[in-house]
């Protein structure tokens, strides 16, 4: 079943970026014309569902040659089906769905049965595709050793390193309940310490930010030496040391004793650097509260946000304690690894509460943001449930990175090298954009639909009837301890979404996935599964979850897409070029 009706459908058309080249819209006329857009909201239900999905409109891809170092160079990547090609007659797990040209083919489980002679390759594609198809057999609760990756990880078989690590990232996030931000970080420090170890053993192809960093000794293991930088790297931000996972990993590789060790030393020194350069970047203090700040000012305006206490709560699902301040305050001054100052992607002024585009927000999240809303239709409930990714599992940026990881074995032309630098791109960018995210949180301070709604709504002279205050409205998900305005989800999602357009150069890819952690809704999501037609609808989903769950207003999802996918391209452009 698809997951857009066949109105929805026509709604989304000028995402395809071949439509958007027959509107003769560029990317940036489109996205002035979103708060217009979102002003034309309806007052009948019907209007408002055929209105409320931002209909954006990006300029034509331009095709261009990827510069590979190490790897043959490509005139262009042309859009495919990301499932199965190259797999043989490898099964693959349930819940993956294949398409190809002729249509949409299900694959046999994989549970319980051994590959029998698989290539490389294969071995490593059935495993990310596992990864991505099958995850909600692989959910697990917080503590649990399950893999990401399922039981392929570890059972004696080689993993590529930016696979197994990767995993060992995404289970460290996942136990220690680190939130989206955080988990970004953990995956920047590990996927560049990681990038770095291996472009000294292979020449220094590609500029390194720290020139300390100097070229390997002859005969280095890339793979141990990955396994190494991102074992000390990975583990600074975590705070937790990651040895046996390294002695596990390093245990299976079949290369020469020497050889290994010299990678070990090598990858050591590297991500030593790495962990040395950013443990001072303002990370760990997050628990201080800006509110006790002596250089902060509260704004104490009617649209600031406050906590809604006593607990925040959702009509279903999971309850949380009570907050007595904002979550990762100080985040958004955290030193970002791309660029200087957080104001280099300002962000529009969010809309005046007494105008009529703040009308029309209010009226949309609090009609279809509601725990009971008659209006959201199904599909929109399963979206918001889907896309949570709360801090209890790997977090919403492991979505792009197993997107990533997926999309580059599938196709089968990428050096560990290349795969290294395209995850390090993935996570700088959504690190650097959650950081930005956040300085915005809590520079600009505006309230959550919950506390406009249930408390707020008569306090801003709104003229349109429809603003007002609602005492018994609950969000259908659990509304987040910091302020809105911008959304992360949508911040992390746009990053994302904008580096593996650029990096495969189309937003077009066919791919299908299934939940990533179970925790929350784990009867809500047991065997659903999401499919889309390119990078720019899964990220468009994966922010209006928010507005469907009640959370966030459209603005915040609007332009905090807007914000990660301008931080994309300048890491595509700007960070860890050619040397």
């Amino acid at each position: 079943m698809g997951i857009f009706s066949a109105e929805r459908v026509r709604e989304r058309r000028e995402c395809d970026p071949v439509a958007g080249a027959a509107s003769g819209l560029t990317e940036q006329t489109a996205y002035s014309a979103d708060r217009g857009r979102i002003a034309s909201i309806g007052g009948t239900a019907a209007t408002r569902t055929r209105n409320k999905v931002r209909e954006r409109t990006l300029a034509s891809v331009v095709s261009r040659p990827l510069a590979l170092c190490g790897a043959k160079q490509l005139s262009h990547v042309t859009p495919a089906a990301i499932w199965c090609r190259g797999y043989g007659s490898q099964a693959l797990p349930t819940n993956l769905s294949t398409r190809r040209s002729e249509g949409i083919t299900s694959m046999a489980s994989l549970e319980g049965e051994h590959f029998r002679n698989p290539s490389r390759r294969s071995f490593i594609a059935g495993t990310l595709a596992t990864a991505l198809g099958g995850l909600a057999g692989c959910a697990a609760p917080v503590g649990s050793r399950r893999s990401y990756f399922s039981d392929l990880v570890g059972t004696g078989s080689v993993l590529e390193p930016d696979a197994f690590w990767t995993d060992v990232m995404f289970q460290g996030v996942r136990d220690q309940k680190l939130g989206p931000p955080l988990a970004a970080r953990v995956y920047a420090f590990g996927h560049l310490a990681g990038f770095l170890a291996v472009n000294g053993i292979e020449g220094g192809c590609y500029a390194s930010p720290y020139p300390e960093i100097a070229t390997a000794p002859a005969g280095a293991s890339s793979r141990a030496a990955y396994a190494a930088a991102v074992s000390v790297a990975a583990a600074e931000a975590l705070q937790t040391p990651l040895v046996f996972d390294r002695i596990r990993y390093l245990k299976q590789l079949p290369e020469p004793g020497e050889s290994i060790e010299k990678g070990v030393r090598w990858g050591e020194a590297v991500g030593k650097v790495v962990q040395r350069r950013r443990t001072i970047d303002g990370g760990h203090p997050e628990k201080a509260n800006v509110y006790l700040d002596p250089n902060y000012t509260p704004r104490r305006t009617v649209d600031s946000w406050s906590l809604t206490l006593p607990h925040f709560e959702s009509g279903v699902g999971p309850r949380f304690p009570s907050y007595e301040r904002g979550a990762l305050p100080n985040l958004g001054n955290m030193q970002p690894f791309s660029f200087d100052s957080k104001y280099e992607f300002p962000t529009p002024p969010f809309p005046d509460v007494k105008s009529q585009e703040f009308a029309e927000e209010f009226v949309e999240v609090h009609t279809s943001g509601a725990w009971n809303s008659t209006v959201r239709t199904e599909d929109e409930t399963q979206i918001a449930f889907f896309w949570e990714d709360g801090p209890r599992g790997a977090t919403v940026p492991a979505w792009w990175l197993l997107l990533g990881l997926h999309l580059m074995n599938e196709r089968g032309h990428y050096s560990l090298l290349e795969r290294s630098r395209l995850l390090a791109l993935l996570s700088v960018a959504m690190c650097d954009g959650g950081i930005a995210a956040w300085h915005t949180k809590y520079d600009l301070d505006i309230l959550r639909p919950e506390t406009a709604i249930r408390y707020s709504a008569s306090a801003f002279c709104n003229p349109d009837p429809r603003v007002k205050v609602d005492r018994h409205w609950r969000s259908l998900i659990v509304t987040p301890p910091f302020p809105a305005y911008v959304s992360g989800h949508s911040t992390f999602g746009g990053a994302g979404a904008e580096m593996l357009k650029l990096w495969f150069d189309s937003d077009r890819a066919e791919f299908t996935l299934s939940p990533l952690d179970l925790v929350n809704w784990p009867t809500r999501l047991v065997g659903v599964t999401r499919s889309f037609t390119s990078f720019t609808q899964a990220a468009e989903e994966n922010g209006w979850s928010r507005i469907y769950g009640g959370v966030h207003w459209p603005s915040d999802h609007l332009h905090g897409d807007a914000k990660g996918r301008a931080i994309a391209r300048h890491v595509f452009q700007n960070y860890l070029p050619m040397a």
